[in-house]
């Protein structure tokens, strides 16, 4: 997988603190959840479904952060 989980949590952790919208930040915070969920478990196997959630979950991110995503 091409994503970083790790630093993706520390990037909406990041946000989520700088926040001042509180329905922003609650959203933030549960995708940092997200990547630090992922982050815990063995992706090297990851299934279809689990890698189109992520790509889903990417854009989502990139979106609520104003960037742009890319989709290889």
């Amino acid at each position: 997988m091409r994503q970083d989980p790790w630093g993706n949590a520390v990037v909406c952790a990041l946000a989520a603190l700088a926040a001042s919208d509180p329905l922003r930040r609650a959203l933030l915070i549960g995708l940092g959840e997200f990547w630090l969920e992922l982050a815990l478990h063995d992706t090297s196997q990851t299934s279809a479904k689990l890698a189109i959630d992520i790509a889903m979950i990417e854009k989502l991110q990139g979106e609520i952060l104003g960037v742009r995503t890319t989709t290889h």
